[in-house]
């Protein structure tokens, strides 16, 4: 069962009971009552490998036969397409196989599955989260003297091979652009002055390479 052990802790908090917590030494440390009747929890998450669970079940699995494939006129050409969207075959049955326990998924009143990430968020997940692979990059080069700058071109390309990585959500933005500048990162000396600049065509180069 994945995550078990964290559903099992987090069970008292959407109780909507007091709890007692330790507050951080910037609060000035201590123990304080919650009561978190009054919180909204949301649980989210890209839950890796669910989307192909379930799609085995309805095309080779025990629902087999239940997707029905319909014709799709293209070019003047008739194909057989099966339109499998998750969010039509989705069960808490696929659920709790994943590994979500009864009693946790219970505690969440709405399930929402909401649509992939558009080329547009994930520019701006790359070049604004704290956490994002650019950001660290940046840090990184500037211990050592470089500043390192990602041209909209560069940015938009990494995005475009980030969307090529299905069902990945924002996480494939980090696997992208570490392939793009890992060369550098192992040796920063191959920076020629005190500035890389990455435009999309070494981008293109270093995804051709990786």
């Amino acid at each position: 069962m994945r995550g078990i052990r964290a559903q099992e802790a987090l069970l008292t908090l959407t109780e909507g009971e007091q709890i007692d917590v330790e507050a951080p030494e910037a609060l000035g440390g201590g123990r304080a009552k919650l009561d978190s009747s009054s919180l909204l929890f949301v649980a989210a998450g890209a839950f890796e490998g669910l989307y192909d669970a379930v799609f085995d079940r309805v095309t080779i699995g025990a629902d087999r036969g239940a997707l029905r494939p319909v014709t799709v006129m293209e070019g003047g050409r008739a194909r057989q397409e099966l339109p499998f969207r998750l969010r039509d075959w989705l069960r808490n049955d696929d659920l709790y196989e994943y590994g979500m326990s009864p009693q946790f998924l219970s505690r969440f009143d709405s399930k929402v599955l909401l649509d992939e990430l558009s080329e547009e968020a994930l520019i701006e997940v790359l070049l604004r989260a704290p956490d994002s692979g650019y950001p660290q990059a940046r840090r990184f080069f500037e211990a050592h003297g470089i500043e390192l700058a990602l041209s909209p071109a560069g940015a938009r390309e990494v995005a475009r091979a980030a969307l090529r990585r299905p069902r990945m959500g924002a996480r494939a933005l980090r696997e992208v652009f570490h392939l793009v500048v890992r060369d550098w990162e192992f040796d920063p000396t191959m920076v020629e002055g005190r500035v890389l600049v990455i435009d999309a065509d070494e981008v293109k180069a270093a995804l051709e390479k990786a």
